[in-house]
């Protein structure tokens, strides 16, 4: 009897696990239906067979196949079929998913002007635009627009917002030389914050305002404060097939240093920006030229010698390869200072200066990232030092600097950021020769 009862429980056992089977089967092979049918409706709309397409993908949807593409390839055969307003529904349920987003509403404007909806076919290019995850998806978006009469002059949206706060831990401050950078005095904790805010004033202008801060907790004569505000004027070159950029602008600083001294800089910039859209590109990848002209004012009597202009040829590139951030950059920096001897004249006491840099973000896991880079920099000076009554020196320094980041996104728009950075000055007068090693833990917000 207990033998026979042993079996019926084995027996419902099997039947469950074949059951399970068997259900798993049917739910892989509803899925590879649907799948099938996708492809054969991608082929159909390849050999321009719409309405068997159609088909297909309408079978694909009735067995719920959850390909983010299907939404998008429905719009698409509607509109070939002339068929504008199931067009627009299909194309606005694939605006939903974000890496088609911007197409997607594209699209439903190209689907509205056919219903003779303009206002409608206005509205999603502004979508268009504002989804746009590529510097082409912004330029189609704005040409069409503007084919439309229309432009984003009336809007005005925050461009971009970000805030900054980080409490970190510097073993060379004063930056004083190697021999006597481990003594007391040199290294300190600080707190730092930054804030920025970009706004749209119309089509072409952009108001920007920056603000930015450094504490000691023992040195707090090296404490620092900035406040920044720029305003740029940018013109899109859209009469090529890829968008080109100028820019320009007018940056003004104002600078608190060490405490209490204070400085104001006043600055023009010219910006070209040509964006690099190609298949293996994307995400705004450019190239840009950007040059700088500063004049700097009104310096207390320690920071005299600081007055004068300084101009910055930056030369920089931005390839994005799917989440790989690759960055390089050159830069040319000469300074004039005024020569105290002659009021009104100038002279080199700052140096010219070549630096080149790169850094590479890439994604280790999910939400975390990391961002290593490194730079080199060289300054000539052109007025000796006299390093005795008789000996003069024209200084030259080289400057190295290694940088690795961890970023923990947290929220959609809130990181977690841990940073460490090294500096290697090396310079032909001893006085000018240290290291520092600077880390920190910030949190992100953007």
């Amino acid at each position: 009897m207990e033998k026979s009862r042993r079996k019926v429980r084995k027996a419902k056992r099997l039947c469950f696990l074949l059951a399970i089977v068997c259900l798993f089967k049917a739910h892989t092979g509803f899925a590879q239906d649907a799948v099938s049918y996708f492809q054969k409706g991608m082929a159909a709309f390849n050999s321009q067979a719409y309405e068997q397409a159609l088909e297909y993908f309408q079978k694909a949807q009735a067995l719920n196949l959850t390909d983010k593409r299907l939404h998008y390839n429905l719009g698409a055969t509607y509109f070939k079929l002339g068929r504008y307003a199931p067009a627009y529904d299909a194309f606005e349920q694939a605006s939903t998913n974000n890496q088609l987003a911007s197409l997607s509403h594209y699209n439903k404007a190209l689907c509205a002007l056919k219903l003779n909806n303009q206002s409608a076919a206005v509205e999603s290019l502004r979508l268009a635009y504002d989804s746009a995850t590529t510097d082409q998806e912004r330029w189609l978006a704005e040409k069409k627009l503007n084919q439309l009469g229309h432009t984003l002059a009336d809007k005005r949206t925050i461009v971009a917002a970000t805030a900054l706060v980080s409490l970190g831990y510097n073993d060379n401050v004063t930056l004083n030389v190697i021999e006597d950078a481990a003594q007391s005095g040199k290294a300190d904790r600080y707190a730092a914050y930054s804030a920025k805010l970009d706004l749209d004033l119309s089509e072409h202008w952009e108001l920007g305002g920056k603000l930015y801060g450094v504490h000691y907790q023992e040195l707090k004569s090296y404490n620092y404060d900035n406040l920044s505000a720029a305003l740029t004027y940018t013109s899109k070159l859209t009469a090529v097939s890829q968008p080109l950029e100028l820019l320009v602008g007018g940056v003004f600083d104002r600078s608190f240093l060490e405490g209490d001294g204070m400085l104001d800089t006043a600055s023009a910039t010219v910006t070209l920006r040509y964006a690099l859209l190609t298949r293996s590109l994307s995400r705004q990848s450019n190239l840009q030229v950007k040059y700088t002209w500063s004049d700097i004012r009104n310096l207390q009597e320690r920071f005299a010698y600081l007055k004068g202009n300084m101009s910055n040829l930056d030369i920089s590139s931005r390839l994005q390869v799917v989440k790989s951030l690759l960055k390089l950059s050159y830069q040319y920096e000469t300074n004039q200072r005024e020569n105290f001897t002659m009021p009104g004249s100038y002279t080199d006491f700052s140096p010219s200066r070549h630096k080149i840099a790169f850094s590479h973000t890439l994604p280790v896991m999910k939400r975390t990232s990391m961002e290593w880079g490194a730079g080199y920099r060289n300054s000539k000076y052109q007025n000796a030092n006299q390093l005795s009554d008789t000996k003069y020196v024209l200084r030259t320094d080289d400057r190295f600097t290694a940088a690795l980041r961890l970023l923990y996104k947290v929220t959609r728009h809130a990181w977690i950021v841990a940073a460490y950075q090294y500096l290697d000055n090396r310079s032909n007068i001893a006085t000018y020769t240290y290291t520092a090693n600077n880390y920190s833990l910030s949190v992100v917000w953007h």
